[in-house]
């Protein structure tokens, strides 16, 4: 949720930014990507597993609900994996240290205006 957020306030600050607001918002847009696959299938593993305890569901269907469950779990910890290491990847580039350098500049007024 936090990558949410900090992506939409960097959206409205766009405009003020330069290249590295617009890698970073690149970056965190993957990043909430990843994270909502991650996050798309642990609601399917749920519904299967809602699905699978609902009475009157033949046998039959158990087996494959089961296989579905286990990929989607191996998915699940993919996601995880890629969304962990593209955190860290970001962090090491010292891309939101630069980010936050960007918007301060151009929210300060230029040093003629700010002697008078």
């Amino acid at each position: 949720m936090r990558t949410k957020r900090l992506r939409y306030a960097l959206e409205t600050l766009r405009s003020l930014g330069d290249r590295s607001t617009r890698e970073l918002l690149g970056r965190l847009g993957g990043l909430q990507d990843t994270l909502g696959k991650g996050q798309d299938a642990v609601t399917a593993i749920d519904w299967l597993r809602e699905l699978a305890a609902t009475p009157g569901v033949p046998a039959s269907a158990l087996p494959p609900a089961g296989a579905l469950i286990q990929a989607l779990a191996r998915r699940v910890q993919k996601q995880r994996r890629r969304a962990l290491k593209a955190w860290r990847r970001l962090e090491r580039t010292r891309l939101l240290d630069s980010v936050l350098k960007e918007l301060a500049a151009a929210g300060s007024p230029p040093r003629e205006a700010a002697r008078a």
